[in-house]
């Protein structure tokens, strides 16, 4: 399963991977952490302000592999989101994270990818104003 990650978004103009980087990957950082009345980002904009973390883009790939494995059959098979079944899928994607860090051109695309995200999810109104108002009389 980690290898579809690994090359989830093929590769760039100069022929190098894209890990971790499908756009899909992120509309779903955005659905589930940024949108919502309930969002982790409102809760919490100092860890998301700048980028998705990494931990939450493991998450969210882990509940999408968890997704297509429902209709791995072609017909759709309700699947426990439980632990016993996904962590190993969400260590390896961890794992995948550790070694796109020791090279320093995909830890620095990586990591533009996911400030990307978060830039792309501000848009959508979900920063918090700190109950800061602007009076231009």
């Amino acid at each position: 399963m980690t290898k579809e990650f690994e090359d989830y978004n093929g590769v760039n103009e100069q022929g190098r991977t894209n890990n971790l980087a499908h756009d899909a990957l992120g509309e779903l950082c955005s659905t589930i952490f940024y949108k919502g009345n309930n969002a982790l980002a409102k809760a919490f904009p100092n860890v998301f302000a700048e980028a998705v973390p990494e931990g939450t883009v493991a998450l969210a790939a882990t509940a999408l592999a968890a997704a297509i494995n429902e209709y791995k059959t072609g017909v759709y098979r309700l699947t426990k989101f439980a632990a016993d079944l996904y962590q190993p899928i969400y260590e390896n994607i961890i794992e995948l994270y550790t070694s796109v860090h020791h090279d320093r051109y995909h830890s620095n695309k990586c990591q533009a990818v996911h400030k990307k995200w978060a830039r792309a999810a501000s848009h959508t109104g979900w920063r918090h104003d700190w109950g800061l108002k602007l009076n231009l009389d």
